[in-house]
């Protein structure tokens, strides 16, 4: 299914919505909270990124949340996970983005929404860091807009307020973050690394065409990199 939102508006707009049919199912009694994370809290906060094909959030919400979402799913033809709290089961996921989310707004006066913001977006991508997701390139869109507000510190102080230690990262995206204050920050970073993350998501989904149900959590980064090998061997040999 192609991306449903596609601008901050969008977003916005069903979050607007999906408040409206909380409050309709009792929400007025029971306020809620809902913490917009990932590709979403990037749209709402930095102008590079233009799509995203769900909404992550975490929801600090009674159960009837769920019930909204999928109402709203059915209004405007939507998948009923449009907004999903499937976050919660990722490695960025720490209960901590509570204390460091920033209120954004609040709509039909019961449903608060807050987001991730610059070093703790970075955070919770270098957390995650799959290259064959958003994260390397929201990284290098985020320190572009934010080059002149944000430093290598101040995004080891968020690892460590966040997860406890730098000691959670992967060896790639601590050097990565060890190396950020020696990166000449421009777009074409961002559009260099979008491109790499979609060229490695075009192999393994041709891999799954080919050999289904192989790839998992646990192996996927190896399966890439032996894909990737492969492909750097027969353009040698070309």
């Amino acid at each position: 299914m192609s991306p449903k939102f596609v601008t901050k508006e969008d977003v916005l707009f069903y979050l607007k919505e999906l408040a409206k049919e909380y409050r309709k199912l009792g929400g007025k009694h029971t306020p809620g909270e809902i913490i917009i994370v990932g590709g979403s809290s990037i749209m709402l906060n930095c102008l590079f990124r233009h799509e995203t094909e769900d909404i992550d959030a975490y929801f600090l919400t009674s159960s009837a949340i769920k019930q909204a979402a999928h109402s709203i799913a059915d209004q405007y033809n939507l998948p009923h996970d449009w907004i999903n709290d499937d976050f919660k089961y990722t490695e960025s996921y720490t209960p901590k983005i509570i204390q460091y989310s920033k209120y954004l707004c609040t709509f039909s006066n019961v449903l608060t929404i807050r987001t991730i913001t610059a070093e703790y977006l970075i955070a919770m991508k270098l957390r995650a860091y799959r290259l064959y997701k958003h994260d390397l390139s929201d990284i290098y869109g985020i320190l572009f807009e934010e080059q002149h507000n944000i430093t290598a510190n101040s995004i080891k102080q968020a690892v460590i307020d966040l997860y406890g230690s730098l000691s959670v990262l992967s060896k790639e995206a601590l050097e990565l973050l060890q190396n950020v204050s020696e990166i000449e920050i421009s777009f074409a970073n961002y559009q260099e690394a979008r491109n790499s993350e979609l060229n490695n998501k075009r192999l393994l989904n041709n891999f799954n065409i080919e050999y289904p149900g192989q790839i998992d959590q646990n192996n996927v980064e190896q399966i890439l990199e032996i894909l990737k090998n492969k492909r750097r061997n027969s353009d040698q040999d070309k």
